[in-house]
């Protein structure tokens, strides 16, 4: 790329500033993006502390009640059980991930199959999610729709103005016009991304490898990026702005709402996972099958001796 052809770009991208600046829409939408991404880096991140903090607490107070329980058979001792507790990652301040499916503590005991406890989706209704403004929901499902509330009027608003004519007779051509409403598109992906960063640095200073955090920002800048281009491909393809937004919102409402949500109800459905009921009833069925351990005169017992007996001569 020529010198010339980038500064046009680089013009072109802050002409596109200078009519955000002026517009109400679009400077309410970007201060809006940013007051909910920081405030949501800033909210999480508290939470995972108070977390993070509450379950080591926790872990201390099961250690030493196990460890300060009266002498006991060994036997005996597995059956009191044994609270584990999961703290969270130092990432979780951006992305607390699938802690809100899993669970976060376990109790461990003998001769059971215990789950996890204390998933929040389990409690939650399909929509507990849109309640949960963590950054990574925000940046997944909110972001777009600022970009397609920003940028959907980008060159269909030249044409509908008539002036796309006029610049493309100025000698602008059409790839240095697309090109430079892109780069005031990726300015504002930057913006959106500048509280995730700090807060990036923050959890590789807590002992998050730097993959897993480049993996996040990178990823993340990359599907924004994406969107940026699905808003420039509907606003050059369409020549009015209502049919630019309208075709950007069916297809955000596509992705992000109805697709997430048909993804997940097609899984559940096509590998349904067994209850706690049904996983107990099903262990219990395979030990009648074993024989009772604890019954001296089970034949299954009976048998296992007289095959140790025989096979050390006794």
């Amino acid at each position: 790329m020529s010198p010339n052809n980038l500064s046009k770009i680089i013009i072109v991208a802050k002409d596109e500033w200078r009519y955000w600046l002026r517009s109400k829409l679009a400077i309410s939408v970007m201060a809006i993006g940013l007051l909910l991404t920081l405030s949501s880096v800033i909210v999480t991140s508290i939470n995972m502390m108070e977390l993070s903090h509450a379950r080591h607490e926790l872990q201390e107070n099961a250690e030493e009640t196990f460890v300060d329980q009266p002498d006991r058979h060994p036997h005996r001792m597995v059956h009191y059980g044994h609270y584990a507790f999961r703290t969270p990652a130092p990432l979780s301040i951006l992305d607390p991930g699938i802690d809100a499916y899993t669970g976060n503590s376990i109790f461990l005991e003998g001769h059971r199959q215990n789950s996890a406890m204390f998933a929040d989706q389990k409690q939650g209704t399909a929509l507990t999610q849109l309640g949960s403004l963590t950054p990574a929901f925000i940046v997944q499902t909110l972001a777009p729709l600022l970009l397609i509330l920003i940028g959907y009027s980008s060159v269909s608003r030249e044409r509908e103005s008539q002036t796309l004519t006029y610049l493309l007779s100025q000698g602008t051509s059409g790839n240095t016009l697309i090109l430079g409403k892109g780069l005031a598109l990726l300015s504002v992906i930057g913006l959106i991304l500048a509280p995730l960063a700090v807060a990036a640095l923050i959890s590789l200073h807590d002992g998050e490898s730097i993959t897993a955090v480049l993996a996040f920002i990178l990823g993340y800048g990359l599907y924004l990026s994406v969107w940026a281009l699905l808003v420039l491909f509907f606003s050059s393809a369409l020549s009015k702005n209502s049919e630019s937004f309208t075709a950007l919102a069916f297809v955000w409402i596509l992705l992000c709402v109805v697709m997430p949500r048909v993804a997940s109800t097609t899984a559940a459905t096509s590998v349904p996972s067994a209850g706690k009921l049904e996983t107990d009833f099903a262990v219990i069925a395979e030990l009648r099958k074993l024989g009772d351990g604890h019954n001296a005169a089970d034949p299954a017992f009976d048998k296992l001796k007289a095959s140790l007996l025989e096979k050390y001569n006794v």
